[in-house]
């Protein structure tokens, strides 16, 4: 966790720099063209009402110009994290370590500050709870490793869990709409009080046939589809 620290102490230390080299070069810029109209305005012998004016028109200007530069760099900083850090988690797909999961945790939360609101986290291995917003959308676990995560009063739509491994999972007051657990691995995992709408469960590894009676009856529509299962050695 030592490296993550030091590369958010480099990320803010570059932020603080670029800050103070934008106001460092607004304020150069404003010094420059004030000296220059103070000059110019000498040499025409404008009146010093005249010489006030343009220098507030000035000012205005630069301000505008700032601005806009300053929103125009904003977006385009946010675009290069957002890129930066779907890289981040592509290059941490497939690999099983402890180093790995918490990067990508990491990486997910930062995604989520910036607003994106569908990741990709295929082939990845998470090995605790993650940040996610109330409302799932368009996510990708396929053949994802989730381990030892809790899902409360969370709603899944449009997500793939295709061939993913599940192990010590709780989903409870959770809604999942048109979402595929085709061949998903189920192992010490729990469903309380959870609604399926467009769900498809085929050949999906279970524990036992205990166990899946007993989220049946935590929750009903399950049994309606839980057709095609097959049971783990």
């Amino acid at each position: 966790m030592e490296h993550i620290y030091c590369w958010q102490q480099a990320e803010k230390k570059k932020k603080n720099t670029m800050i103070k080299s934008k106001t460092r070069l607004f304020i150069i810029v404003t010094i420059i063209a004030t000296i220059i109209i103070g000059i110019l305005d000498i040499i025409e012998k404008i009146k010093p009402y005249d010489i006030l004016v343009e220098l507030n028109g000035l000012v205005f200007d630069l301000l505008i110009f700032g601005i806009l530069i300053t929103v125009y760099e904003a977006i385009k900083e946010k675009k290069e994290k957002i890129i930066r850090y779907k890289e981040e988690i592509n290059d941490y797909r497939h690999l099983e370590t402890e180093t790995s999961s918490y990067r990508v945790i990491g990486t997910i939360k930062r995604l989520l500050n910036l607003g994106v609101k569908e990741i990709d986290l295929s082939f990845s291995f998470l090995i605790r709870s993650f940040d996610t917003p109330k409302r799932i959308y368009n996510w990708n676990f396929v053949h994802s490793k989730l381990f030892n995560c809790k899902f409360i009063s969370k709603q899944f739509d449009n997500c793939s869990f295709y061939s993913a491994h599940f192990k010590n999972i709780v989903f409870a007051n959770v809604s999942f709409s048109n979402c595929n657990f085709e061949f998903v691995v189920f192992e010490e995992c729990n469903f309380y009080h959870c609604t399926f709408n467009d769900v498809n469960f085929d050949y999906t590894y279970i524990e036992s046939k205990e166990w899946l009676s007993s989220i049946i009856n935590e929750n009903k529509k399950l049994n309606e589809i839980f057709e095609q299962y097959v049971i783990s050695d």
